[in-house]
């Protein structure tokens, strides 16, 4: 039996229902729904390589400890984007794929991470 909490990590292009599908899951089945905030919020130029890297592990590290903290609730949490959205965009901008460097074992260790691409 796998007792670590379960991460629901929903991907998809803007616009897929990402939003939708974790809001109808979350009122049909009592969920809890990750929200991050939004990036054009940040100030940060992602044009700016090293600048940019630095935020998205500074993003990454406070989802990782807030969604610990979270986990001591029992409910499945849902969060829209992580692992692939990290892959596509590092890819498009030539970064580092920060979320797999530094955080993918940490997830790995601590969620039963189930990842669905709309």
């Amino acid at each position: 039996m796998n007792d670590k909490p379960y991460l629901i990590v929903i991907e998809g292009q803007d616009r897929t229902g990402k939003d939708t599908l974790i809001n109808n899951l979350v009122n049909q089945y009592g969920l809890y729904r990750y929200k991050q905030g939004a990036h054009e919020e940040t100030g940060v130029d992602y044009r700016n390589k090293e600048q940019y890297e630095k935020w998205v592990y500074n993003h990454i590290n406070t989802i990782y400890t807030n969604l610990l903290e979270i986990s001591k609730t029992n409910k499945i949490i849902l969060l829209s984007r992580l692992w692939i959205s990290d892959n596509v965009y590092s890819d498009l901008f030539g970064r580092n794929h920060i979320v797999d460097k530094y955080f993918k074992e940490k997830f790995k260790d601590t969620f039963n991470i189930k990842t669905f691409v709309l």
